[in-house]
């Protein structure tokens, strides 16, 4: 076998295989939905190993999980926890591939939230969201008692320079990213 062949299996054998090594200690859910009365995208749950903590290093990315989305409206007010949401949706999700050498790939427990709402940006996520004056917040509910600021959502339009002309708000057909604001320690 060629040196060259010899490398190109030895990449596609890395791919498979997945990426990193050490023991995942960490995972970080973000995701992307186009808003519609049943909005769609996906989530991706990404894993983190122990040493991510301490030098937040994306090269340290162990493996990742995608989840397609399709949400089906529902009252954000029946949840308690964002009283000034405007929308909420019912998910429904999908596993779509992984490539996790381990049970992170298949964790019922991170199969993804039941719920999610749209409104303003929580004060506990205001630092980390990438464009705080034009975001909306992001809530996740686990159990359908209670919301929990997850992050912001912005219109993806901002990261081609071309922001929205209103403030942030759920626009019908906008593609937005759901930003986290901190990591799940499993």
């Amino acid at each position: 076998m060629s040196a060259q062949r010899r490398r190109a299996a030895l990449g596609l054998g890395l791919l498979l295989v997945g990426c990193g090594g050490d023991e995942v200690g960490f995972a970080v859910q973000q995701g992307y939905l186009t808003a519609g009365e049943a909005p769609e995208g996906y989530f991706v749950w990404t894993f983190f190993p122990d040493a991510w903590e301490r030098r937040l290093d994306p090269e340290l990315l162990a493996c990742a999980r995608v989840q397609r989305v399709v949400g089906a409206p529902i009252d954000p007010q029946r949840i308690e926890g964002c009283p000034a949401c405007e929308v909420a949706f019912e998910l429904e999700l999908v596993e779509t591939e992984h490539d996790c050498r381990g049970k992170e790939g298949t964790r019922d427990d991170l199969g993804g939230p039941l719920l999610v709402a749209f409104g303003p940006l929580h004060p506990s996520v205001k630092a980390t969201a990438p464009f705080p004056g034009q975001s909306l917040g992001w809530y996740v509910s686990w159990d359908a008692k209670a919301w929990v600021p997850a992050g912001s959502a912005f219109d993806e339009a901002l990261l081609a320079g071309d922001p929205p002309e209103a403030e942030a708000a759920w626009v019908d057909g906008a593609r937005y990213t759901l930003w986290p604001s901190d990591a799940l320690k499993l």
